[in-house]
């Protein structure tokens, strides 16, 4: 039997928004944490008894930023599951709303399987509402954000830090991984990252692919060419059936599939972790 991820009870089997209140704190770019100065905004979990100080997580939420608090719950959860104190940094800081893309995708495969002609056109217009936040998403804007944040983390004098992406975010663990020998992680999980194949060669440290079935960037079939791909550091992608993008992160409660996943997909990386950062 999978415990789950989350406790989640039956009152809260609506939407995509994972239960209970962050616990944890904002730190703001510009101000001073154990005598340094940050750089960039970002969340902080801290777990009730910290087991490894030498030791710290890194959550890459997915294009919605801060508009949702999954990414702040999601930490909390790691936090105390691993024993070690977790960051999630504002590398998106202009997000768009937590909603802007209800009416245009799936939160699981069939979901807009019998909707409407019109409803379907009026779902695909409705992705010109992503295009004022578009720039913050590119590479241009994100990747610096991200570096900064990494400095940030490298200033507070860890030995050894792990970190995990969700959707974009996922991709910004392909990015840190892609570092080689200078990569600031010790070991990544990308929760269905986009496709991203120059980039894997060059992994050297320990790297996990979470995957959707219904997926625009990676679909099932390629998770042998992924791994095929991958540097020489241990490595592993696992596929999960009947799961659109985005699962991990936002799980549709109505489909029994989808919040499985979510919880075996999430206890996964907690394993992973435990076992390359030897937590």
């Amino acid at each position: 039997m999978t415990l789950p991820f989350i406790p989640i009870s039956e009152c809260c089997l609506r939407g995509s928004k994972l239960p209970g209140e962050p616990t944890g704190e904002l730190q703001l770019a510009g101000s001073t944490v154990n005598g340094h100065t940050l750089r960039i905004d970002r969340y902080y979990a801290r777990p009730a008894e910290v087991k490894h100080p030498k030791t710290c997580m890194v959550l890459f939420y997915d294009i919605f930023g801060f508009s949702i608090h999954n990414p702040k719950i999601l930490a909390d959860t790691y936090a105390a599951q691993l024993g070690v104190e977790v960051y999630v940094p504002d590398y998106i800081p202009s997000p768009p709303p937590a909603d802007a893309l209800n009416s245009a995708i799936e939160w699981y495969p069939g979901e807009k399987k019998d909707q409407g002609w019109l409803a379907s056109l009026w779902g695909k217009l409705s992705l010109l509402k992503m295009l004022p936040y578009a720039l913050g998403i590119l590479d241009g804007q994100a990747l610096p954000l991200v570096d900064k944040a990494m400095a940030d983390i490298a200033d507070a004098g860890y030995t050894s830090v792990g970190a995990i992406g969700y959707c974009r975010g996922g991709t910004m663990i392909s990015y840190l991984l892609s570092k080689g020998d200078e990569s600031p992680i010790a070991a990544g999980v990308a929760f269905h990252p986009e496709y991203t194949p120059a980039r894997y060669p060059l992994y050297k440290r320990p790297a996990a692919f979470v995957l959707a079935e219904d997926d625009a960037y990676i679909y099932g079939d390629r998770v042998e060419e992924i791994m095929s791909k991958f540097g020489t550091a241990p490595n592993e992608a696992t596929f999960f059936k009947d799961t659109a993008h985005g699962f991990a992160a936002r799980p549709s409660f109505e489909h029994a599939p989808t919040l499985k996943a979510f919880h075996e997909a999430n206890g996964k990386a907690v394993a992973f972790l435990r076992r390359n950062l030897s937590l």
